[in-house]
């Protein structure tokens, strides 16, 4: 199994990409889910350089919204890859400033497989809509829009479907269908854009409930096109909304310094991530990701459990000299978490038992949370986010 082109992982210290390939990296199960999964960035040429172009249309500026916005983008199938999608994501241009909170109301997004192209794209919106259009999205989107200050900027505008949608780069392009039916006092802003793609293209309208595209019949489609993530994860991973709000950072009581982050990503999958120290001092963290993450209530306890196979991370050193062949994963063994609480607001805590060999042993920690993350849900109950091979 080939890693695809790019991957990143988003948000705060995990910039980090999860995705190994199975024929270079034995380690397993865990080895074969962090295969399954990825972000891609499209085009795939953009995926750490800026585009050429900036754009506004359709979430940066209430003047291209008369009655709402529909917008439709084509994307390169082989570019976006496949076979499911979990979530897509915007980044703001590099002639941009901080934009801060942003807030678009009442949007809607489709997806479905088509096989326009860039040539044959229409004016007409229905026209452009493959036979297996699915909503993926429905609701608000919160967004808080940041810049770098070198490089180019974080995918902040994040839209994280509420079902992944199948797709088949092989064969077909993707179409993506936004509509936003409320957008008054837009906050004005840029997102990054490229002018001239061989499939990139794209047609919307200031009046969502418009037949035909901006420009009309002869003069609607254009090259422009928003440089986006996709969130791609393949058929090993089963895709569950996660419900119980473990994500955020949970810090182990008297041991300053040390601590955990739960991070929830697009298409239901959890990474922990162990933040400690080895034997000698240096710092030591580790990845862990599970056959089963369930975080549903426990019959005899009433917490909420997860166990976790834990992989330490090391190789590598700082700087220019930083060499990924000298990459390494190493099998800890298992942690189980036992959950008492959601939310860091209402005191949550938590246990942690580990049991590692390399002489490190067994043994209990005390957690408690210390701040959640953004689109934390905390729900009555907790579903299961199950992840199968």
């Amino acid at each position: 199994m080939e890693s695809p082109p790019v991957c990143r992982v988003r948000r705060v210290v995990s910039r980090f990409c999860l995705l190994l390939t199975v024929a270079a990296v034995s380690l397993g199960n865990a080895s074969v889910l962090w295969a399954a999964a990825a972000l891609n960035v499209v085009p795939n040429a953009n995926f750490d350089v800026d585009g050429d172009g900036n754009n506004a249309i359709p979430f940066g500026d209430d003047q291209f919204c008369d009655d709402g916005i529909r917008y439709q983008q084509l994307y390169p199938g082989d570019e976006v890859g496949g076979p499911n999608i979990g979530s897509m994501a915007f980044r703001l241009d590099a002639s941009e400033s901080d934009v801060g909170g942003v807030i678009l109301e009442d949007v809607t997004v489709t997806l479905s497989s088509t096989l326009a192209t860039r040539t044959t794209l229409s004016a007409r919106f229905e026209d452009n809509i493959g036979p297996d259009a699915q909503v993926v999205y429905t609701g608000d989107v919160l967004a808080e829009l940041t810049t770098s200050g070198s490089g180019t900027n974080p995918f902040d505008l994040y839209i994280d479907f509420d079902t992944p949608f199948e797709f088949d780069g092989s064969n077909a392009n993707l179409l993506v269908d936004v509509v936003i039916r409320q957008c008054e006092d837009m906050k004005t802003f840029s997102l990054d854009s490229v002018n001239t793609h061989p499939v990139l293209s794209r047609v919307w309208s200031p009046d969502k409930d418009n037949e035909i595209a901006y420009g009309g019949e002869d003069d609607a489609v254009d090259s422009v096109g928003l440089v986006t993530e996709f969130y791609i994860f393949s058929d090993g991973v089963v895709y569950v909304p996660y419900v119980m709000g473990a994500g955020g950072n949970w810090a182990v009581d008297g041991h300053n310094g040390e601590g955990f982050l739960f991070e929830p990503l697009g298409g239901g999958l959890v990474v922990v991530f162990w933040f400690t120290y080895d034997l000698f001092g240096n710092p030591m963290w580790m990845i862990g990701v599970a056959d089963t993450l369930d975080f549903a209530d426990d019959p005899l306890t009433g917490e909420n459990v997860g166990t976790v196979d834990m992989y330490r991370t090391q190789g590598p050193v700082f700087g220019p000299d930083f060499d990924p062949a000298d990459y390494q994963e190493t099998y800890m063994g298992p942690v189980t978490f036992r959950l008492n609480g959601c939310l860091a607001s209402e005191g949550a805590t938590g246990e942690v038992q580990y049991n590692f060999d390399f002489g490190f042993g067994s043994g209990t920690y005390t957690i408690t949370k210390l701040y959640d993350i953004y689109k934390n849900d905390c729900g009555p109950s907790a579903a299961p986010v199950v992840i199968q091979h």
